[in-house]
């Protein structure tokens, strides 16, 4: 490779005037998710619509620090630079990443995809049945979609990919075939920094770094792009495994940058991990409906990770709680059943399906990613959403409900519109240049129509499902050891793993809804609640909360007996196991109360509503209880 032919272009303003960098860079608009997010989900999508139909497209992510073959040809390929002496910051950040020691590379793959195919040049015509995918990733910027279904609708989103660079540059490597139908390899730099001007000329801030084309950078192709592929250390391409790599250069990963508080030797050992299940964590919870097999018994796309030479396993959301609630959601929309249509009535039409699934189980997932991630995992612990999506099968966003006070049960939702094209195209005309959302505002009628009348049917759908505006009515305290009820009974209470059927309904008072009382003249104490229950790796843990309440001096003991539930209020000490649960943790008041010993409760009254919570372990594919009396002298 002779790097000498390589040049930098920067581009100048035409006497007709150009879209400046800046420009470019505010066209994503403000996107409702984070720069990895937004990173993630614009190169899945634009990978996901360049898929070669008969094949199933596989999308990459890797991060890697360059070699020294690696450093010597990136210091080689960007000799030439936009002018420094004008404060252009392209130049000064390039510079700066190419001396540092390590130098920082992330690669977003596809293969099976078409690759960026088409002209190199925006003023040459398209042949018959040619594409544009080159100038319109790499040249021009808003082209429409050209893809009918696709999820994209325009390339405003790519500036991400830019910007998520901090000297806001990347290399373009992509096997595609050319208009003679014969695959050709082609490699080009680009960055887009700010406009300014020497003493002759002012300038857009858009660059690119290839082979001199009249006066236009062009790809290096054939062997020289081979060749170069090679040094830079970027996937191996034969001549049928067409598509694209994206390398961004010095990444903004923080997950990989060592703060203040933590040595670098440490972050080096924290930083692959948490990385790689934070970019699952994106893609499960954005793409989760590619890993949902389709007719064929395949799923319709691939997904790899790889931080610093080491393989990243990213779960199965088929079989990951509570993604799995969606997935099957997904599975009923695709078979279209009657009850499921939402529709419009002036004009008539249908604008797609909606399915709902809801957990048969009552828990909290802390699955691997929650446990690495903690609250930054975007998969919540407990589900009550509904996937809004085009039929390319993309998440849009999530319409949020709540779980339903009354059971207590998670439950996710999908709806996916109407492949009709004029629906679909209304549908696809009210997202946001960064696909994140359905907004009718600009839209006109019947598209208008179309897109609010869906939203509000969702909504209400959602509404109901969570339960809003319905309301729990409370029975008063009274005296005795089994004291309060409500008047209807919140959930049915599965626990363990499984699909067991094991039920254990619960009459429950909760803390959160009983009024403060005056002191009762005695002991009252309500039957314990089971208000959450967790997954570990031990197993499943249920945590139930009681309230006593007694006149202030009062002494006493209480026992705390977890129960299994055999059959309706049929109780009994051991799991068919012969495994018992166990009481496992006790918070309240005074948690020095509880007697390991004797097993009992030590309470001693101060005229106040006491709350206590008891943690019980889960052994077997069965419901629980927590039994609390007040032991009698």
């Amino acid at each position: 490779m002779k790097f000498e032919s390589i040049i930098c272009n920067s581009e100048p303003f035409t006497a007709n005037g150009n879209l400046a960098a800046e420009g470019v860079r505010k066209l994503l608009g403000t996107p409702n998710v984070s720069a990895l997010e937004t990173l993630v989900r614009e190169t899945a999508q634009n990978s996901w619509d360049a898929r070669l139909r008969h094949l199933v497209p596989t999308y990459q992510i890797r991060v890697r620090y360059a070699d020294s073959i690696v450093k010597s040809t990136l210091q080689q390929f960007f000799r030439g630079r936009p002018p420094i002496a004008v404060d252009e910051p392209i130049g000064i950040a390039l510079g700066t990443f190419l001396k540092q020691e390590k130098m920082l590379l992330m690669e977003i793959s596809d293969f099976n995809t078409i690759g960026l195919s088409g002209p190199v040049r925006a003023d040459i015509p398209l042949a018959e049945n040619e594409t544009a995918n080159f100038v319109n990733f790499l040249r021009n910027i808003g082209s429409a979609r050209d893809i009918h279904l696709g999820g994209g609708t325009y390339g405003f989103g790519k500036s991400a990919i830019y910007a998520f660079s901090r000297c806001q540059t990347l290399i373009v490597d992509t096997l595609t075939l050319n208009q003679a139908g014969q695959p050709e390899r082609r490699i080009i730099a680009a960055a887009i920094g700010q406009q300014f001007r020497t003493e002759t000329q002012n300038y857009t801030g858009r660059h690119w770094w290839g082979i001199d084309d009249s006066g236009t950078v062009v790809p290096i192709t054939g062997i020289d792009a081979e060749e170069l592929a090679k040094h830079l250390g970027l996937p191996k391409r034969n001549t049928e495994d067409t598509g694209t790599t994206l390398v961004i250069l010095d990444p903004r990963l923080e997950d990989l940058q060592p703060s203040q508080d933590e040595s670098e030797q440490s972050r080096s050992l924290a930083g692959p991990i948490v990385l790689g299940d934070r970019l699952s964590d994106i893609l499960l919870w954005h793409f989760w409906p590619k890993w949902v097999p389709d007719s064929s018994g395949k799923n319709p796309m691939e997904f790899r990770i790889e931080i610093l030479g080491e393989s990243v396993e990213i779960p199965s959301p088929l079989a990951y709680p509570p993604l799995n609630l969606l997935a099957q959601s997904l599975q009923q929309v695709r078979q279209r059943h009657d009850g499921d249509k939402i529709s419009s009535e002036r004009p008539k039409k249908l604008l797609g399906h909606l399915a709902i699934t809801e957990d048969f189980f009552s828990f909290t997932s802390e699955g691997r990613l929650y446990k690495s991630l903690g609250e930054e995992s975007l998969i919540p612990k407990t589900l009550s959403h509904i996937a809004l999506m085009r039929p390319a099968e993309l998440v849009v966003r999530y319409q949020v409900g709540q779980v339903n006070p009354e059971n207590q049960r998670s439950w996710g939702g999908v709806f996916v519109c109407s492949e009709e094209a004029e629906v679909e195209e209304a549908f696809a005309s009210a997202e946001p240049p960064a696909h994140d959302d359905w907004i009718s505002d600009s839209l006109t009628r019947p598209a208008k129509t179309y897109v609010n009348v869906a939203l509000k049917r969702i909504k209400e759908r959602c509404d109901q499902q969570s339960g809003r505006g319905s309301s729990i009515r409370v029975d008063n305290l009274v005296e005795g050891p089994s004291v309060a009820a409500l008047s209807s009974q919140i959930g049915k209470l599965l626990l363990g793993f499984g699909n067991s059927p094991a039920i254990s309904p619960s009459k429950v008072t909760p803390q959160s809804v009983t009024k403060k009382r005056t002191t009762p003249k005695q002991l009252q104490i309500s039957p314990a609640v089971a208000v959450g229950t967790r997954l570990t790796f031990d197993g499943c843990t249920v945590t139930f909360q009681f309230s006593v309440h007694g006149p202030s001096g009062l002494e006493t003991r209480l026992s705390l007996e977890p129960l299994v539930v055999i059959e309706g209020s049929t109780t009994d000490k051991t799991a068919p196991n012969g495994k018992a649960p166990e009481l496992l943790a006790l918070n309240g008041p005074n948690p020095n109360a509880w007697e390991a010993k004797t097993q009992q409760l030590a309470i001693r009254c101060n005229g106040e509503l006491e709350t206590w919570e008891a943690e019980v372990s889960v052994p077997d594919y069965v419901a629980i209880t927590l039994e609390v009396q007040e032991v009698r002298v």
